[in-house]
């Protein structure tokens, strides 16, 4: 375990909700902390790796089932060349729904890692009740 090997003071412990709700505070404090100048403000404006589905169900259907076609062709392109292609074709892309999880299967899943969380939540020392 990292907190076995190395002194507290070495090891920052970030969680995904807390990128989500301040992406700029978290780089400023991850800066702080490896000595990096905090007042550096990163541009997070751009979202990278957007899930989704591409509207056009034929476009939709044409990249889904041309995967070996894309990992074959894509070595002879240059990287821009690339993500030109893929912006044209995921240019209709749009966010999927969020699907929720089934009650009943959330609360048997919670169950399931609670002591884990507490674990965590212990080791971490931040309080993860929302999780459980």
């Amino acid at each position: 375990m990292w907190f076995d090997t190395f002194d507290r003071k070495q090891i920052r412990v970030y969680l995904y909700e807390d990128l989500c709700d301040d992406p700029n505070m978290l780089m400023c404090d991850l800066y702080e902390f490896i000595g990096v100048d905090p007042s550096f403000e990163p541009d997070t404006s751009i979202v990278h790796n957007r899930s989704g589905e591409i509207a056009n169900p034929v476009l939709r259907w044409a990249w889904r089932n041309s995967g070996e076609l894309r990992s074959w062709i894509a070595p002879m392109l240059p990287l821009s060349m690339r993500g030109q292609f893929f912006r044209l074709i995921a240019r209709g892309k749009v966010s999927s729904p969020r699907e929720r999880l089934d009650p009943e299967l959330r609360a048997r899943l919670t169950e399931e890692v609670s002591d884990d969380i507490l674990k965590t939540q212990e080791l971490i020392g931040r309080d993860l009740s929302h999780w459980l």
